[in-house]
This record gives structure tokens, C-alpha cells and sequence, in this order.
């Protein structure tokens, strides 16, 4: 069952449906919550209320069409909220973002290797809205418009940031070559 079939059977009170939309998006949401902390307790409660919240007001939430995509606004709008409440706003941390690039094969060569490791420097030296939005863009597989949704930021906005970031990360690869 995809994403959508499940929060129509959740929605219409399926514990099964509930526990299985769980159980497929928590991984993507852990991951998604620790590009903004480093507080793993604190992505974790944050996920286990979001669900909590889900659950409870299921009636009146309306109908989704991009589940994924909710479920990361959800997440990112409630840890931003509570890093905020208690002052503990990190910086979003993408060191490890290139060990989570599908297709990569375990064993690399040197050059392979190199090229990872100054992608994953130079995209560090962006600055952090830049890296939120290459994060959605190619490790969370999201369309301009979802990251727009995400972001809550309008499509040509998306857009635009995107592109700026991709042409500050090329011009500070080009600079090092």
C-alpha cells in the first residue's frame, strides 16, 4: 500500500494503516530531523508528537496528496518551534549527508572518495538555507513545488534558491580547481 492509501484507511481510524505510515516515514524523518539538530532526543520526541498529533486530530486534517511532504513540513515547523522555545537552534548539520547518496557503492576508489569529501566540504561552506534546500532537492528526492510546500516559500522562491545554491557551490568547486 503507498503512502496515500495508508493516510486514507489512517484517516478513516485504520490503527494498521496508522502504524504502517509510521513505520515506512520514520527513517526519512530521522534523518530529515537531524540535518537541524544534533539532538537526537529531540528529533526523536518531535517525531513520536507530530504522529501523536496526527492520530489524535485525524478528523480534521484534510485530504493529502504529497504525505512525504507533510510529514517533513510537520516535522521541520515542530523542531524549529522547539529549538526555538528552549534557545538551541544548531546550525543544520549536513556533514554526513554524502553517506546517505543512493547507489553509492561500498567499495570506492580514491577519487571517488576525494570528490565526496570536498562536495561534502564545499556544500558546508553554504550558507544554511542553501544547504536545507540541496538536502531536499537531491537526498530527499523532493519536486521544486514540495520543497516550496516544505520551505513554505512560493515556487519561483524555491527555484531561485536552488539555483543560487548550485552556482555558489560550482563557483567554490571552481575556485579550489
Amino acid at each position: 500500500m503507498d503512502d496515500q492509501e495508508l493516510w486514507n484507511s489512517f484517516q478513516k481510524g485504520s490503527k494498521e494503516a496508522f502504524a504502517e505510515l509510521y513505520k515506512q516515514n520514520i527513517q526519512t524523518l530521522y534523518h530529515f530531523g537531524k540535518k537541524f539538530t544534533n539532538d537526537r532526543e529531540l528529533v526523536k520526541d518531535s517525531i513520536q508528537e507530530i504522529f501523536t498529533d496526527f492520530w489524535r486530530k485525524r478528523d480534521s486534517i484534510k485530504e493529502l496528496h504529497k504525505v512525504k511532504v507533510y510529514l517533513l513540513k510537520s516535522l521541520r515547523y515542530k523542531l524549529i518551534r522547539s529549538m526555538s522555545q528552549a534557545k538551541k537552534i544548531n546550525q543544520i548539520n549536513l556533514g554526513d549527508l554524502l553517506k546517505e547518496i543512493p547507489g553509492v557503492e561500498l567499495q570506492e576508489t580514491e577519487n571517488d572518495f576525494k570528490r565526496k569529501r570536498l562536495l561534502k566540504e564545499n556544500i558546508q561552506r553554504l550558507p544554511e538555507r542553501q544547504k536545507e534546500i540541496i538536502h531536499l532537492k537531491y537526498f530527499q528526492n523532493l519536486t521544486n513545488d514540495e520543497i516550496a510546500e516544505v520551505l513554505n516559500i512560493n515556487y519561483q522562491s524555491a527555484s531561485n534558491l536552488l539555483h543560487r545554491a548550485l552556482t555558489k557551490l560550482k563557483d567554490i568547486i571552481l575556485k579550489q580547481s
